[in-house]
């Protein structure tokens, strides 16, 4: 049995890679075979994909990293910023996501980490949702969990739906300080979002602490419970 697996954000800098570390993990764990990609990263430096190889250790497959077929720019901007820089040639969606399901088809559980937010231009015609819909991959949506994330969050999930995106989760991720908003960010967005919306707390950056935190949220088994059995 197979499941896959798409985890995106409202924006940038929310926590994405941390969400995605842990749920690899945390999978692996269960005696699964996960494959964790990032078909699409921005301000890569020396050849070195940092987020998409924090992914590939987390899941036990370091040459997930340097696949042949994903796009890598050296600035960080959006993919659209870096063909208007002359840094890259314009990014074809479809070739891409075939490759995304190619990896998953030899894995058990795969999942892809997006750039970005839903909505960042991929190029002059098409953003990270209309890659998220050739894949057609339930969406974990990832928000730092302070001041602002209601409005972000709420059109973010908008912008999925709109597109007829399935939510599995909003996770609001604790990895920045505390603010006064944190003591009703999850009640209010749980009153106005169908899919559930779990608190991942902060914790240290390790692959173990960040797996525990998928456990303790709920997050593992609401991505486990649709699998029937491979618990």
């Amino acid at each position: 049995m197979h499941a896959q697996f798409l985890i995106s954000g409202v924006g940038t800098e929310v926590g994405k890679t941390f969400v995605a570390r842990g749920l690899s993990y945390a999978l692996m764990q269960q005696g699964l075979g996960i494959s964790a990609i990032k078909p699409i990263e921005t301000g890569v430096e020396h050849g070195h994909a940092a987020d998409a190889e924090a992914l590939a250790k987390a899941c036990g497959k370091p040459e997930l990293a340097t696949m042949s077929g994903f796009y890598r720019t050296p600035s960080p901007v959006a993919p659209l910023a870096a063909e208007k820089m002359k840094e890259a040639k314009p990014l074809v969606l479809e070739p891409l996501a075939e490759q995304c399901r190619k990896l998953a088809a030899r894995a058990e559980i795969a999942l892809c980490e997006g750039a970005g937010g839903l909505l960042v231009p991929l190029n002059q015609h098409q953003d990270f949702a209309d890659f998220a819909v050739l894949l057609g991959w339930p969406v974990i949506l990832v928000a730092s969990d302070t001041l602002g994330v209601l409005s972000y969050a709420l059109s973010s999930v908008e912008a999925a739906e709109h597109r007829g995106l399935k939510l599995l989760a909003v996770v609001l991720n604790e990895f920045q300080n505390a603010d006064a908003s944190r003591a009703h960010n999850q009640s209010i967005l749980s009153d106005r979002i169908a899919c559930p919306v779990v608190r991942f707390e902060k914790t240290e950056d390790s692959d173990e602490a960040l797996a525990e935190q998928c456990k303790n949220s709920g997050l593992l088994k609401l991505c486990l419970d649709p699998m029937h059995g491979l618990k």
